[in-house]
């Protein structure tokens, strides 16, 4: 949709991208130019863990050696100046499957 919203047409000779083209047809397209190149860096909170022992005195007041409580999360935060793909995809398009966030809530429990 940004490459749409806000391109070259004869209404709006000031738009931030190029014209609509047909890529067969067009002399222009594959000439070098670093219009396409992108500032792409970018800081990404990859993985986060956070843990709680219980204590072992109370741990044992409800029969268990020990108890943990743990949330856990993957790809939770991106910053960057590119807003329509993932900084981190491979270079090409921009067509792949973007970062999954993963979000984990869990009891560790020996008995």
């Amino acid at each position: 949709m940004a490459y749409v919203k806000d391109r070259w047409t004869e209404d709006n000779i000031n738009g931030s991208w190029p014209r609509a083209y047909d890529r067969d047809r067009e002399y222009w397209v594959n000439r070098q130019n670093t219009f396409w190149y992108w500032n792409t860096n970018y800081v990404r909170l990859k993985t986060l863990d956070l843990g709680y022992n219980i204590p072992t005195t109370l741990c044992k007041r409800i029969g268990l050696q020990n108890l943990r409580v743990y949330v856990s999360g993957q790809n939770l935060v991106t910053i960057d100046k590119v807003k329509i793909f993932d900084p981190e995809a491979p270079s090409g398009s921009g067509q792949f499957y973007p970062q999954t966030k993963i979000y984990n809530v869990g009891l560790n429990v020996t008995f």
